[in-house]
């Protein structure tokens, strides 16, 4: 990528960039570049041990052997995704997918044999996320589950909308190591509120800002990643510029990030599609999404998924790894958590032990494992053919998570993200 001054290389594979200015660039083309004598061989040498600068392209081999490590690394984690209140939840989101009117929790049983899986599994790394419906109806059972694992080394993480999250409850969580948290504000009050209602009527901005301001004043390490879904109805430029004012005070906090995603037709893989979740969609053909995320480093706030272009296996869904299992208060066994009511994402139960399905598992991993075609794919390490298995499987072939014109963009966007961190840390 170049810049006033020179190119900016970035190595997809190990997450290194590097400046180099033109004064030291006698030639360059997309896949040769020839330096003048002024520039070190120091500097050719970093290079060289570093793969911007190979004899040969990577070999098959290689990249099966980096596959399989990323397999490997899975195998060793375990990682736990549970439905403490199940599906119920306090709001109403327009978009949801989800039954609402299933009112299972989890109770002192589930603490017992989700205790004992993880003893029988005994992880070299744990992981546990809490998810919903709305997590913190169950606030109790997840208090007390830390407590019970407090013990065993592990990370705790939340998805949750963010309206019972006042102080006295985030201190809670992470007294007891919940230090990870998403909450969404889909735009400012007056869209926010027609699209994420409170359960049998009202709104909701308001009480999660406040919150969020709450806790902001903390001194304590946590991570809070705050999610806007867009339509066309809250992504105007008025209302992006009035979004990034009301959170203005996340600003230079490493502690924020933001994250930013167009809203999509989810009910669709439960087969529970309405109007409203139609009319919630966004249509649009534009890019929108680039547009949030440069207003936003150019205002440098953080980006929160930069994970999924920088990090090997970033972008390799949680649905895709062996050790990952999402548990239900029935005790099935699921591995994504959009498509909760197919049979195809059912796998098993935990009511006796884990006890999974293998034709199932196979099926489900069918169109989502090693790939030739993917090898000579600048995104090969983060994705490795395993961004959606959900997709891949519904039509029966790989999707790509990327569009390959975009890698400049990408490439912008990680630079950026650096050069922010440089400047808060």
């Amino acid at each position: 990528m170049r810049f006033m001054g020179g190119v900016y290389l970035y190595n997809w594979y190990n997450d290194i960039g590097v400046n180099i200015e033109y004064e030291n660039i006698h030639s360059i083309d997309k896949r040769k570049i020839t330096f003048t004598d002024k520039f070190k061989q120091e500097y050719i040498d970093f290079l060289k041990t570093n793969y911007f600068i190979n004899e040969t392209d990577f070999s098959k081999e290689f990249y099966l052997q980096e596959y399989n490590k990323q397999l490997q690394k899975e195998q060793d984690e375990l990682h736990l995704i549970l439905l403490p209140a199940g599906y119920a939840c306090n709001f109403d989101c327009v978009y949801c997918y989800e039954n609402h009117n299933d009112r299972s929790r989890f109770k002192g049983k589930h603490s017992d044999i989700i205790y004992d899986l993880i003893k029988q599994k005994n992880p070299k790394k744990l992981h546990i996320e809490y998810f919903g419906g709305e997590p913190l109806l169950g606030l109790a059972w997840i208090l007390d589950f830390e407590e019970r694992i407090k013990d065993i080394e592990h990370t705790s993480s939340m998805t949750t909308n963010g309206y019972l999250l006042n102080k006295e409850n985030f201190k809670a969580l992470l007294d007891k190591n919940v230090r990870t948290f998403q909450i969404t504000l889909d735009g400012i009050a007056k869209t926010h509120d027609k699209l994420r209602i409170k359960y049998g009527g009202g709104k909701t901005y308001d009480t999660i800002l406040n919150n969020l301001k709450d806790i902001q004043t903390l001194k304590d390490n946590f991570k809070i990643i705050i999610r806007c879904n867009f339509n066309e109805s809250n992504a105007t430029p008025d209302y992006r510029k009035d979004y990034f004012t009301n959170i203005a005070f996340t600003k230079k906090d490493y502690r924020f990030n933001l994250i930013f995603r167009p809203i999509g037709l989810y009910s669709k893989f439960n087969n529970t599609t309405t109007q409203r979740h139609i009319d919630a969609c966004y249509s649009s053909t534009d890019n929108i999404k680039h547009i949030w995320e440069e207003e936003a480093q150019n205002q440098d706030y953080l980006l929160g998924d930069i994970g999924l272009y920088t990090l090997t296996g970033g972008a390799i869904c949680y649905a895709s790894k062996e050790s990952c299992y999402t548990i239900t208060p029935n005790f099935e066994v699921l591995k994504c958590t959009v498509a909760v009511d197919q049979d195809i994402n059912k796998f098993g139960d935990i009511k006796d032990g884990l006890k999974l399905n293998p034709q199932k598992l196979k099926n489900w991993e069918k169109y989502s494992k090693f790939d030739e075609s993917c090898l000579k794919c600048f995104y090969f390490f983060q994705c490795m053919n395993r961004s959606c298995p959900l997709h891949n499987l519904e039509n029966k072939r790989k999707i790509c998570p990327i569009k390959h014109s975009d890698e400049k963009y990408m490439v912008k966007m990680i630079k950026r993200q650096k050069n922010i961190l440089e400047r808060l840390i």
